[in-house]
């Protein structure tokens, strides 16, 4: 297998969340993945981040990340930049920080973009 970089991974995943493509989000996660929003583990497996995904993607089909800093320590990567959505809740600056195991995604993240946030991420 060809090792790939941590940024690389991480920017697929946000390419395949924007892209609402279930079986390549798939093929990027660990079996133990984890899917954390706001300090809360919303996943603890592969099987059940797929179908909280899907259930998103259904919820909200015209969601999208816009990456705008990426900054890489040890196999964190930290990103930021903004959502859009029409649900309001959804529509705007954010934070993620992908755990990287191998060429893949073992937790993925998501902060709400506040000072605190990017202080702990290293986004500042």
């Amino acid at each position: 297998m060809i090792e790939r970089e941590p940024i690389f991974t991480a920017m697929l995943f946000n390419q395949c969340v924007n892209d609402q493509n279930l079986d390549k989000l798939a093929d990027l996660m660990t079996e133990n993945h984890k899917l954390i929003c706001n300090g809360s583990v919303d996943t603890v497996d592969k099987q059940t981040s797929l179908y909280a995904w899907e259930n998103f993607f259904k919820s909200y089909p015209d969601y999208v990340n816009h990456i705008v800093k990426i900054i890489l320590k040890g196999n964190l990567v930290s990103l930021a930049g903004f959502s859009s959505c029409s649900e309001k809740i959804l529509d705007g600056p954010a934070l993620w920080r992908a755990k990287i195991e191998g060429n893949l995604i073992s937790e993925w993240q998501v902060y709400e973009d506040n000072e605190d946030n990017r202080k702990k991420l290293g986004l500042i």
